[in-house]
């Protein structure tokens, strides 16, 4: 597949699994590789399955926080974490600010 067949498959797949936490093993199966070839196919496009799910991730999280108005507690339930103190560390990660501040601006 070419780059944006590749990357635009897997956004659909990981956004279609989102909910349950997807792994490199369970979605290089899904597309019937292994995982390590998968990681080179993710490599040869300049990404990584980590980048691919945090993208996917960050993406779900500004959706609920904007369409949605969920809070912290309910976009961390939705996307599997633990707590929503893990969530917003990870939020802050991927997107250089915290969910409350990204609200702030809207």
């Amino acid at each position: 597949m070419g780059t944006p067949g590749l990357l635009a498959a897997l956004y659909d797949c990981l956004l279609e699994n989102v909910r349950r936490g997807p792994t490199l093993e369970g979605t290089a199966a899904a597309f019937g590789v292994s995982p390590a070839t998968f990681k080179r196919q993710l490599q040869r496009h300049g990404t990584h399955f980590q980048a691919e799910l945090d993208q996917v991730r960050t993406h779900v999280a500004l959706w609920l926080f904007h369409a949605r108005r969920a809070g912290n507690e309910a976009v961390a339930q939705y996307l599997g974490f633990h707590d929503s103190a893990n969530f917003r560390r990870s939020f802050k990660r991927w997107t250089g600010q915290t969910p409350g501040l990204l609200r702030a601006g809207w």
